[in-house]
Formats: C-alpha cells, structure tokens, sequence
C-alpha cells in the first residue's frame, strides 16, 4: 500500500493498493453480481445525479446506491470492505497534516456509497458533491480495455490517473470530473469499464 497526503493547493489523500487480494476478490464478486441493467440504474436526478444549474444532468452512467439494495449493511461484502478507509486506517486521516481530514476518522457520523459504473462515452461533468468528503474507488479488470476516466480539478486544473485499487479522498466541496470513457465496441456490455465505489461522508463536530 503506498499513500501520499497533498496539501497544495488543495488537501487530499491518494491511496494505492488499499485492498488486498481476498479483498479484491470479494469486491469483484459483488460488482459483477450489481453490474446488471435490473440493479445499475441509468444516473439521473432521482438516484441523486448532480445537475448544472440550468437542470442539465452533469452525469451519464449506470448507477446504484447500496443502501437502497441492502437494509443490512453486514449482507453487503463492498460496504464492510470499504469501511476499511475509516476503521483499520484511521492514520490516513490522524496522521493528515491538513487540517480538514485531522480527527475525522474518531467523527464519522454518516456515509452513502454509491457504486457506479462507465463505459464508452460516460463521464460526470464537473460537479460538487453534497458530503464533507468523497472517497472514490477505482477498480477495472486487466489488461485495461478503455481509455480516458480520469479524475479532473478543473478549478486547479489538476488531474488523478484512474488506476485499478486506487483510492482518493478529498473534499466535496472541490469541482471534480471523471473525464469520458473511450472504449472499443466489441468490449461493451462485458463490464470492461471503469468501475467506482463512491463514499459521501459527514462528520460530528
């Protein structure tokens, strides 16, 4: 696992090899059983999709939060598996010499995951997210079949290669993207895309 905390120009944490192997496979497997046209929803305004101000709807993809499959959170492998950014690793956020991650992880007051998934020509338009922060999950199978999914700061024009078990934490306030996938056709519908594990978190104070 290797870990970088950046503080300039804005804080956030960038988490490579977070999950391991049984981890992973666990993770693979829920994926693969959510990643169906009856449970990944097309994104829009009701399944909680950003929009612009004008209305627009800043999101095209297939979508699906947990909490709304699961009444048990312990009946889901991705949710328990995910709290490891917050239970087992608390030094991501103690350990943070930003200010705004410091004591977090002791906080915690509430979080919704969404699992989203993209393939040729999705993307998120720029957007803010309604959380105190965000913690995305990028996963995809190897060899890589697409192009293009990575994450922009348009405002700092700051860009985060997608890699596969690569996990960023930032704030939710910061205008992101995920930029458009690019994929061949004869890859489509074999879940070759990107696949993100997204956390909306806020905190006690």
């Amino acid at each position: 696992m290797r870990v970088k905390y950046i503080t300039e120009p804005f804080p956030y944490v960038l988490i490579d090899e977070l999950y391991n192997e049984w981890e992973l496979q666990e993770l693979w497997e829920e994926m693969d059983y959510l990643c169906n046209p009856r449970r990944l929803v097309v994104a829009d305004v009701n399944n909680g999709s950003a929009t612009s101000h004008d209305g627009e709807l800043l999101k095209f993809t297939r979508c699906q939060y947990l909490e709304d499959v699961y009444k048990n959170r312990n009946h889901s492998s991705i949710l328990q598996i995910t709290e490891k950014v917050f239970m087992e690793n608390k030094t991501f956020f103690t350990s943070n010499p930003s200010w705004f991650f410091s004591g977090t992880s002791s906080n915690v007051d509430q979080h919704f995951t969404q699992l989203v998934y993209y393939e040729n020509n999705d993307e998120y338009k720029s957007h803010r997210d309604c959380a105190q922060f965000t913690v995305l999950n990028w996963f995809y199978r190897k060899p890589k079949k697409f192009s293009g999914g990575n994450l922009y700061f348009e405002d700092f024009d700051i860009e985060i290669e997608c890699l596969n078990n690569r996990t960023l934490i930032f704030p939710s306030v910061i205008n992101h993207a995920a930029k458009p996938i690019v994929m061949e056709e004869k890859y489509m519908g074999q879940k070759y895309g990107r696949f993100c594990i997204s956390q909306f978190v806020s905190r006690q104070f």
